[in-house]
């Protein structure tokens, strides 16, 4: 909240030395700050989603990565691509599992940021999971 009022009265000062300056009376319009999703600005409420997201992304590419690199080391990616299947076969094959491990972990990190932090689930799960 502090940080907010030294903002707006930094863009209210800013506001009127432009107005001043081109001969505009200076009261053009408040500027009023809200925050519409965490009206109590609290940090975690801000921090724990991008947490959720972040290590999302980093789990599923982290097993997928894996996956394909123990798979040269050990030579049995040569033979997946002598077999019949497509290029869209094998990648499908080393994504999909990444993107059930990493819907999985997210699964759990939203039950943790719901139950241990409080954070309010607002809105549509699906849509949480689809974006």
């Amino acid at each position: 909240m502090i940080l907010l009022g030294y903002v707006e009265t930094i863009v209210n000062n800013y506001t009127t030395e432009i107005a001043t300056a081109r001969g505009i009376p200076t009261p053009i319009a408040p500027i009023t700050l809200r925050a519409w999703y965490n009206p109590n600005l609290k940090s975690r409420w801000f921090i724990v989603p991008g947490i959720v997201g972040l290590l999302t992304l980093v789990v599923t590419l982290l097993v997928t990565a894996l996956s394909v690199a123990r798979e040269r080391e050990e030579g049995t990616f040569d033979q997946l691509l002598v077999t019949p299947l497509t290029p869209f076969d094998i990648i499908l094959g080393k994504v999909l599992p990444g993107f059930v491990i990493g819907m999985v972990e997210a699964t759990g990190i939203i039950i943790l940021a719901v139950l241990i932090f409080h954070i309010p689930l607002r809105g549509s799960l699906w849509a949480l999971y689809l974006g």
